[in-house]
């Protein structure tokens, strides 16, 4: 009943130069919003932070590594989140995509760029 937050549809597209956009889409699958309304109506609903994180000396072009969402409707509720970032000099590996806030736990999911 609960919201209930997950991370699908992590794409990762090489546009040259060492540059990648990184998408994902953070899906409410619980039943209740992330933020009740009233938190909406006082401005006072704590939003869902996205954070993206990336070897080190990654560069972020034009975006931050942490994003608010700041409401999630129950029942597949959902809010795209894009990254564009600079890879150091021949490095391929992982990172992580993290989401958090009061109504739920922590979700953790991984990004591969090949």
């Amino acid at each position: 009943m609960m919201p209930k937050v997950e991370v699908r549809d992590i794409k990762t597209e090489k546009l040259g130069a060492g540059l990648v956009r990184i998408t994902c889409r953070v899906v409410n699958v619980g039943f209740l919003p992330t933020i009740p309304e009233i938190g909406n109506v006082t401005r006072e609903g704590y939003p869902l932070q996205v954070k993206l994180e990336m070897p080190q000396e990654t560069q972020f072009i034009d975006c931050n590594p942490r994003n608010a969402i700041s409401r999630l409707d129950g029942i597949n509720g959902s809010a795209e989140q894009t990254w564009l970032v600079r890879l150091p000099e021949n490095v391929i590996g992982s990172g992580t995509i993290s989401v958090y806030g009061p109504a739920i736990s922590s979700v953790n999911s991984t990004v591969e760029v090949k």
